[in-house]
């Protein structure tokens, strides 16, 4: 298994968001709270990769999910001028996260070789050598315990299960 599993008490972090603002994971004890990982900024489209997925989440947290007590963040090993530029053309009603150091995609999903991938799936030797994160999810319960966890392990195409990531949460009727 890659990454933290379910039943883990989910580890605090601070990330910083596209605005360089703080974005410290204990201050939302009390809330659901969903991390969105994903592999780069601008990769994939409206059917497939980050861009995908992203915006599946965006259209469940906008129409399915009461923010009050629901939060969303997307996080990659980006950095925030790429991720708020991201945010920006996705019009994506939650932050994308910062993780320069990829600690915490370590801890939650496991990082991808990205260009590996490429390279071994005879698509691109370009960026072999390129490491991302793996694309995933996780779902934090209000007292902090992990309730849902997905991670490609490797293999950045592969999505979460919105199905599964609504059961664990309360949704709206």
């Amino acid at each position: 298994m890659v990454g933290i599993e379910v039943g883990s008490t989910a580890v605090d972090f601070t990330l910083s968001d596209s605005s360089l603002k703080p974005i410290q994971l204990s201050d939302y004890s009390g809330k659901y709270v969903v991390l969105c990982f994903f592999p780069m900024s601008f990769s994939g489209n409206a059917n497939d990769g980050c861009e995908l997925q992203l915006c599946s989440m965006n259209h469940l947290y906008t129409t399915e999910c009461d923010p009050d007590v629901i939060k969303v963040f997307g996080v990659s090993l980006d950095g925030p001028f790429p991720n708020g530029a991201f945010e920006s053309k996705l019009g994506l009603q939650f932050p994308l996260l910062s993780d320069p150091t990829g600690s915490t995609v370590e801890t939650y999903v496991g990082k991808c070789e990205f260009g590996k991938f490429f390279k071994e799936n005879k698509i691109s030797n370009a960026i072999d050598g390129m490491i991302t994160s793996n694309r995933g999810c996780v779902v934090i319960n209000p007292e902090g315990k992990v309730v849902y966890s997905f991670s490609g392990n490797g293999h950045p195409g592969l999505q979460p299960n919105l199905n599964e990531i609504k059961s664990v949460l309360p949704l709206k009727k």
